[in-house]
C-alpha cells in the first residue's frame, strides 16, 4: 500500500514541483551537449598530456553520476505530486546526493583554472585565494548534507540553513569571478606586447572565450542565490542549481575545445616573438601544439622551467 502525506493547506506544490521538472529538462540538454564537447575533445586533441585527459575523464565520470542521480529524481517526480512518501523521499535523497558531486565538480574546474593562472603568471596569491574560496563552497555543500539528513526530511518542505546556501553559491560566483578578472587581465596585456595582426587578434579572441564561460556560470550561480534570498520558500533556485555541473563541466570543456575552433593547432605561426608569447603543447592531431594558455605548458629541456608566455 502506497504510504501518502498529508499535503498542507498553504503548500504551492507547482512553484515546488515544476523547478524540479525545468531543471530536470535543462540539466540533460547541458549533459548532451557536455558528451558531444568531450567527444571532440577525444577526438581532436589526442596529443594533449596524459593528466589532461584523465582529468577530463574524471569529470565526466562525476558529471554521468549527478545526471544518474538527476534521473533518478525525475522518475519518481510524479509520486511526489501525490505526495508519496517514497517517492518523495528518493527524490529528496537524489537532490542531497547531487550538492557535493556539484561543489566537488565546481572546484576541480576551479582548481584547473587557478593552476593555468599560476603557470602562465608564476604568481600563488590568486590562484591560492580561488583555491581558498573554492574548497569553502565545497564545504558549504557538505555541511548542506549533515543539515538536511534525517529522517525528519519532507521535500516539500526543504528549509536548507540560510547563511550556508548563501555562502556556497557567493564563493562560487567569488571564484568565477576571480578567474575571469585575472584571466582577462593577463591576456590583454599579453595582447599589448603582440607585435602580430594574427596573434593581436587570437588574443582579442581568447578574451572573449574567457569572459563568455566566466560569465556564464557567474550568472548562473548569481542567479540561483538571488532566488534563494528572494523567494526561498520556493525550491525556484534548484533551476539553475541543477543546471550548475552541466554549466561547469561544459565551460571547462569549450575553454579546451576552443583551441580548434580558433584555429590554433591547424596553422603555422611564425617561429619568432609569437613562439615566446605562445609556447606551444600537444594540441590538435592534424597541425601544430596548442597555447599553453588553454592547454599545457611544455618544459624546457634545458633548465626545466617552464616557458611562459611573456608579457614584456
Amino acid at each position: 500500500m502506497v504510504d501518502h502525506a498529508q499535503p498542507s493547506e498553504n503548500l504551492d506544490l507547482p512553484m515546488i514541483i515544476n523547478p524540479f521538472i525545468l531543471g530536470f529538462m535543462l540539466s540533460f540538454a547541458l549533459f548532451g551537449v557536455f558528451v558531444a564537447q568531450c567527444f571532440f575533445y577525444y577526438h581532436s586533441f589526442r596529443k594533449d598530456p596524459l593528466w589532461t585527459k584523465i582529468y577530463v575523464g574524471g569529470i565526466m565520470l562525476l558529471e554521468t553520476a549527478a545526471i544518474v542521480l538527476s534521473v533518478i529524481a525525475a522518475w519518481h517526480i510524479v509520486g511526489v505530486m501525490t505526495f508519496d512518501r517514497h517517492s518523495a523521499s528518493l527524490v529528496a535523497w537524489a537532490t542531497l546526493l547531487t550538492l557535493p558531486l556539484s561543489g566537488t565538480l565546481t572546484s576541480l574546474v576551479h582548481g584547473f583554472y587557478a593552476w593555468r593562472i599560476y603557470r602562465l603568471t608564476d604568481t600563488r596569491l590568486v590562484p591560492c585565494i580561488v583555491g581558498m574560496i573554492s574548497l569553502a563552497q565545497l564545504g558549504m555543500t557538505i555541511e548542506l548534507i549533515v543539515q538536511l539528513e534525517g529522517p525528519s526530511f519532507n521535500l516539500l518542505h526543504v528549509k536548507p540553513n540560510f547563511a550556508i546556501v548563501v555562502v556556497w553559491l557567493s564563493g562560487a560566483a567569488g571564484a568565477d569571478i576571480l578567474i575571469t578578472i585575472r584571466m582577462v587581465v593577463f591576456l590583454m596585456k599579453t595582447r599589448r606586447a603582440c607585435n602580430f595582426d594574427y596573434t593581436e587578434s587570437l588574443m582579442q579572441q581568447l578574451i572573449r572565450v574567457f569572459v563568455e564561460t566566466g560569465l556564464t556560470t557567474t550568472f548562473a550561480v548569481i542567479t540561483a542565490l538571488i532566488l534563494y534570498v528572494a523567494r526561498h520558500e520556493t525550491n525556484l533556485y534548484l533551476i539553475p542549481i541543477y543546471m550548475l555541473t552541466g554549466l561547469y563541466c561544459n565551460s571547462l570543456m569549450a575553454t579546451l575545445n576552443s583551441r580548434a575552433v580558433l584555429g590554433v593547432g591547424r596553422i603555422n605561426y611564425p617561429q619568432n616573438r609569437l613562439s615566446r608569447i605562445l609556447p606551444m603543447t600537444g594540441g590538435h592531431e592534424d597541425g601544430p601544439a596548442a597555447p599553453a594558455i588553454l592547454g599545457h605548458s611544455p618544459r624546457d629541456s634545458s633548465s626545466g622551467k617552464t616557458d611562459r608566455i611573456s608579457t614584456s
